[in-house]
């Protein structure tokens, strides 16, 4: 009775670790605005301690550069708004400073956001090693063509050069949400993929405990056949996990590789949420199962 009631709180405590991984898989997608970040309460901790005190911190910075940034945006709009107004000599110098200012905030604020995917994306369990080496790389080429960036900003000290500064911005920014949504769509797959994991394993555990403890014939068949319906489950489970893994590896008839946008997230999002459904309910299965 002990080893049933063992195995009956591991099945609800798998099904509450399922509604968490749900809860941030499935509501973390970033905000759109000038630049594509989060809303700060978005970004979870994560497990090791020294991971979690490094996040904490970024943390902690994102939320001080992203209000930075608001106030120099609205600082911007004003002086652009002045200076079409005026056209002097004096709102066009505050013009092309505000400009700077907000195009340096900008940068800040996205680089940050870009070390919390990447020290989440470390963290993140249920994807290989070579799979967190592929999108730390693309991370970090990206933090180091916004640091280039911010040079580039920082020497604009007048209207042809603030040009420069724009231009430049423009010839990368595609990259940015590219290696983002990459790092968020693997980071979904990775947790919901260590549920399936363990649900798979717990499966078997309570297989082999009713084996061998039930002894009434007409329970153990009762209980076999629905752990036909169980596996059933698994498998198709198993299946859409390994389908949706392969679309982030495809390659398309002109053998480019898969594009991470917005879209592309929201559909991994999507086609995961059958997944955890059918996960709940298989672990609402094993909960009947031991209850029986």
């Amino acid at each position: 009775m002990s080893q049933i009631l063992f195995l009956y709180r591991r099945v609800r405590l798998l099904s509450a670790i399922l509604v968490s991984v749900a809860v941030f898989s499935f509501t973390a997608a970033p905000a759109q605005a000038q630049i594509a970040t989060p809303a700060a309460s978005t970004i979870l901790s994560v497990k090791s301690i020294s991971s979690a005190e490094e996040m904490q911190t970024l943390k902690d910075q994102y939320k001080t550069d992203l209000s930075v940034y608001r106030t120099d945006e609205r600082s911007y709009e004003l002086a652009k708004a002045q200076f079409n107004q005026l056209g002097t000599l004096v709102s066009l110098e505050e013009a092309v400073k505000a400009t700077r200012t907000v195009l340096l905030s900008r940068s800040t604020v996205l680089l940050t956001y870009v070390k919390i995917i990447k020290l989440f994306a470390q963290d993140t369990p249920g994807i290989s090693a070579e799979e967190k080496n592929s999108i730390s790389t693309h991370l970090t080429m990206v933090e180091l063509r916004i640091q280039k960036h911010q040079e580039v900003v920082r020497q604009a000290i007048d209207r042809k050069l603030i040009q420069v500064a724009v231009d430049d911005y423009r010839s990368f920014e595609n990259n940015v949400p590219q290696a983002v949504y990459q790092a968020l769509s693997y980071e979904a797959y990775g947790r919901i993929h260590v549920v399936y994991d363990t649900t798979t394993a717990l499966r078997d555990e309570i297989k082999q405990h009713i084996q061998d403890q039930e002894k009434n014939g007409l329970k153990l068949g009762e209980k076999q056949r629905a752990f036909v319906e169980i596996d059933k489950n698994l498998d198709q489970t198993g299946q859409r996990l390994e389908s949706i893994h392969k679309t982030f590896t495809s390659v398309d008839q002109n053998q480019q590789a898969h594009v991470y946008t917005s879209g592309t997230y929201n559909q991994a999002i999507t086609d995961l949420g059958q997944v955890y459904a059918d996960l709940f309910s298989t672990l609402g299965f094993l909960r009947e199962v031991l209850k029986s």
